[in-house]
């Protein structure tokens, strides 16, 4: 082979070896990239999002097992009830905001091979679809997906700061609108109307209150797996209603499907 031709095909192959290299190492810190991206979301809004969950889910807990939105119902001590009323509302609303922040931040990301993420998904969308379940007996706090989105948006447009952009509004400033603002209690009306129909339920052990609280639970579960925020006492799930297991699993499989 000629000197010279032997030269360009080494001058040929190495480039091309170096090509290739160059490319997997950029494939592989995009990837690197975009993992920590994700990560990066996910721990800045885990414990906003965890506080949400715990709180909400607490708010069930009182309700199913205490008949605390019944007693204030039946009461009618104006002011007990509307509190009673207005705080479970805002606790609804308030996971919705921080569910829709973390789906704003991730929704052009990809998770990639990541099973953690994933599962993260799939853990709110399962609440997703058991708020908005016509199959569970029982369904009377039911909000469709979109008002949930839109709850969820309205909710999370409060400014944050230059380094983190996104806030969830407060409860003084969540009353002070539902008052003054038609508009934002409209879109609340659906949840509105479904705490006040639980709160006049005979037994509030509904199989969609009780899912309801064990899917919430689930996800405080994965959210804090070493129980060094929310210690496992305070994590007890519902009894569930007298309908068989199986069946309330199988129910809660459904939700969401219309």
């Amino acid at each position: 082979m000629d000197a010279t031709v032997f030269v360009a095909v080494m001058t040929s192959g190495t480039a091309l070896a170096v090509s290739l290299v160059t490319f997997a190492a950029n494939l592989w810190a995009t990837a690197r990239s975009r993992r920590a991206q994700v990560l990066d979301l996910v721990s800045r809004y885990r414990d906003p999002l965890l506080w949400a969950t715990f709180d909400l889910r607490n708010r069930l807990y009182s309700i199913v097992e205490n008949d605390a939105l019944g007693r204030a119902y039946r009461q009618q001590g104006y002011q007990d009830w509307d509190y009673a009323q207005n705080y479970t509302l805002f606790l609804v609303c308030q996971y919705l905001g921080w569910v829709e922040i973390m789906r704003n931040g991730i929704q052009f990301l990809d998770l990639g091979k990541d099973a953690r993420n994933r599962r993260l998904v799939e853990l709110i969308y399962e609440i997703t679809r058991t708020f908005a379940t016509s199959s569970l007996d029982g369904a009377v706090l039911r909000v469709h997906r979109g008002e949930q989105r839109a709850i969820g948006e309205l909710m999370s447009s409060e400014p944050g700061t230059r380094n983190d952009p996104y806030g969830c509004m407060g409860y003084a400033a969540f009353c002070a609108r539902l008052q003054s603002d038609e508009q934002f209690a409209g879109w609340l009306q659906g949840a509105r109307t479904g705490i006040e129909n639980a709160a006049k339920l005979d037994d509030p052990r509904t199989q969609q209150l009780v899912v309801l609280q064990h899917k919430l639970t689930d996800l405080i579960d994965f959210l804090d797996p070493g129980a060094v925020r929310f210690p496992s006492r305070l994590r007890d799930r519902l009894a569930l209603p007298s309908k068989p297991p199986a069946a309330v699993e199988s129910a809660a499989g459904e939700a969401g499907t219309r």
